[in-house]
């Protein structure tokens, strides 16, 4: 009896809940800056993090900030590294300038195999790892992007990122070569062939002399072959 008596008493006595104690909110120019960022994050970014980097006296110039309108001055090849942002409040006529380091996490190529110079690329010659962006040389590749048959410009060895800057695509003309320019349009076509003075991919504009003594500027549109260009191009 006397525990069941215990027992209620204790059911009748008001419980604490210990809350866990919230996180304070951001201040709005700090939810701008963010913001300002997302808005321009690539979206084959995995995720990516904000830090700040101004000294806490320009930070404490923007508490009670109203209305806070964030942008970027200057706009990176890459949202990565450390940038700008301009932040302006209603209530004030002066510009502050935040400084904030911007990481991404990403997935990226890398060679699969041990590659040579001048192999054209295909999707089985490559891999996907993930990492942090700021880790990556310049111009890594990301998964996303297509290798759409291009060849190195120089050996790479298995594991290592590919860089965009190590690629090109594919020489359909060498210099030296002869080149069958084609001229088409309703009804006709007409030929000429003359011998090439630049090297070029597809799309590229080379400078093709016919008869020894004209030279012609044409586009490359496959192996030795080209069209005429017009003045402006």
């Amino acid at each position: 009896m006397r525990t069941l008596a215990l027992l209620l008493l204790l059911a009748c006595l008001p419980t604490a809940v210990a809350a866990a104690p919230s996180q304070p909110a951001e201040e709005p120019w700090l939810v701008a800056v963010r913001q300002a960022i997302a808005e321009r994050i690539p979206a084959d970014y995995v995720a990516h993090e904000v830090s700040l980097l101004s000294n806490d006296r320009t930070l404490n110039l923007l508490t009670g900030c109203h209305k806070p309108l964030a942008f970027l001055n200057h706009i990176p090849e890459q949202m990565v590294g450390r940038l700008v942002v301009s932040v302006t409040c209603a209530d004030r006529s002066r510009q502050h300038l935040v400084q904030i380091e911007v990481d991404a996490t990403v997935d990226y190529l890398v060679a699969a195999r041990d590659l040579m110079q001048g192999e054209k690329l295909q999707q089985a010659d490559v891999s996907v790892q993930r990492g942090q962006l700021s880790d990556l040389p310049r111009h890594a590749m990301l998964a996303s992007e297509p290798l759409r048959g291009q060849q190195l410009r120089r050996n790479l060895s298995a594991g290592t990122p590919l860089q965009g800057t190590l690629l090109e695509k594919p020489r359909l003309v060498s210099f030296g070569d002869p080149v069958t320019i084609t001229a088409a349009g309703n009804g006709f076509s007409i030929q000429r062939t003359g011998k090439s003075l630049d090297t070029g991919a597809a799309g590229d504009i080379i400078r093709v002399k016919v008869d020894n003594r004209l030279v012609l500027r044409v586009e490359v549109t496959g192996p030795r072959q080209a069209r005429p260009v017009s003045a402006g191009q």
